[in-house]
């Protein structure tokens, strides 16, 4: 993973916890990309509801991201965690046309500090390998060749 794809996790973990704060513990997936140009976007999933359903909403940004011309991305989401101590975790789902996947867990606590807002308190990320949902890089596996892009366009509604 280079430093441009450090930056983007970082910037991943940062906004999801500002959302948790600010959404009082509650966490739509997110997710953000770096595009052929090395700028970095956030790719949203709203769908005009007031409260999508998670999945279908961490299906609409993988189906935005395979779509862009993207060499990074990362997919934030929250899940629960089997541990006695910390039960939550935001999973960040990272993906590179440069470097093999990886599934990131930051396991958190919220404090709510005397009627006060939210306060996320995260804990040491752990690496673990990944699979790819949005990008073919490095590792795809067999038949497909490093660097290019799975891109899917947008089906129209008929």
């Amino acid at each position: 993973m280079n430093v441009l794809d450090e930056r983007l996790v970082r910037l991943s973990i940062s906004t999801a916890v500002q959302l948790l704060e600010m959404q009082d513990g509650m966490l739509y997936p997110i997710a953000h990309a770096i595009d052929e140009a090395g700028r970095t976007v956030f790719v949203g999933a709203y769908n005009g509801g007031i409260a999508p359903h998670p999945r279908r909403a961490l299906e609409t940004l993988r189906a935005r991201l395979r779509a862009g011309p993207y060499r990074s991305t990362v997919v934030t989401f929250g899940v629960e965690t089997p541990n006695a101590g910390v039960k939550n975790a935001l999973c960040l789902e990272f993906e590179s046309l440069d470097a093999a996947p990886e599934t990131i867990f930051v396991p958190f606590v919220i404090t709510r500090p005397w009627l006060r807002q939210a306060r996320v308190i995260t804990y040491a990320p752990i690496r673990t390998p990944g699979h790819n949902h949005v990008l073919r890089g490095a590792s795809s596996g067999a038949g497909a060749e490093a660097g290019n892009v799975e891109r899917t366009p947008p089906r129209e509604k008929e």
